[in-house]
C-alpha cells in the first residue's frame, strides 16, 4: 500500500522525489484499507481530503526542496 507522505527516489535521478497517492480514480472507493487516507474507512471522501491536505501543506513550505512542483 502506498503513502503519499512516503518519499519515493531512485538512484538514477535522486533529485527527483515522488509521493504516490494511489489516486481516485473510479473503483477506488472501496479500495483504501490501509492506506493514509482510508485507515480501514470505505470512502474516497477521506482519500480526497488528505491529497488535498498533503498539496496545501507542501504550498506552504518555505524550502524549494520540500515543495511540490509537479502533479500528475
Amino acid at each position: 500500500m502506498s503513502k503519499i507522505d512516503y518519499e519515493i527516489t531512485y538512484p538514477s535521478a535522486p533529485r527527483f522525489v515522488f509521493h504516490d497517492s494511489r489516486g481516485i480514480e473510479a473503483g477506488s472507493e472501496s479500495d483504501t484499507r490501509g492506506t493514509e487516507a482510508g485507515e480501514g474507512h470505505d470512502s474516497s471522501k477521506l482519500r480526497v481530503e488528505y491529497i488535498q491536505k498533503f498539496i496545501n501543506d507542501r504550498a506552504q513550505q518555505r524550502r524549494l526542496k520540500d515543495q511540490l512542483h509537479a502533479i500528475w
